[in-house]
């Protein structure tokens, strides 16, 4: 029991530390899925190479989210290649399960001056975010509003 506590308390101090307000969010929603695991939104285009060698990289964006009776970190990262091949890596960790859940998705990309559009194999399809750069920092990237830290 102790060490679910510890866990605990380093999870919610690290929450507090970043300035997490703990309110709930869909940090998943990078792809929008309903509950039948079929894409629900999102869209194709995108398209040429504009700003592609600033997407080149790793990102990573880290959540905290308090549940009823569980603390959850989720760490999403992207990988973009030049060759436009990406891979996004999904780690949920729970505090009450004390245990991680790591899924990863292959993928491809294209990006212009203002969107990039995924296309993952399979049945899942194909999503555009709006990108910028923070504060026009080459380290901070932001998928439709969600900054993301180059790796």
């Amino acid at each position: 029991m102790a060490p679910r506590i510890l866990r605990l308390a380093v999870i919610l101090s690290l929450a507090a530390a970043m300035g997490c307000d703990g309110g709930l969010r869909d940090p998943v929603g990078q792809v929008p899925f309903d509950t039948t695991g079929e894409l629900t939104g999102g869209g194709g285009g995108g398209g040429g190479t504009g700003g592609a060698a600033v997407v080149v990289g790793s990102w990573s964006a880290t959540f905290i989210t308090r549940l009823m009776n569980d603390v959850q970190s989720q760490v999403t990262t992207w990988h973009f290649q030049v060759n436009g091949s990406c891979n996004r890596t999904v780690a949920v960790t729970s505090v009450l399960e004390g245990r991680t859940l790591t899924t990863s998705l292959p993928c491809t990309w294209s990006t212009n001056s203002t969107d990039i559009s995924i296309a993952f194999g399979g049945n899942v399809g194909t999503v555009t975010f709006r990108w910028s750069l923070e504060n026009f920092s080459p380290d901070r990237l932001l998928l439709d509003g969600v900054t993301y830290v180059r790796i």
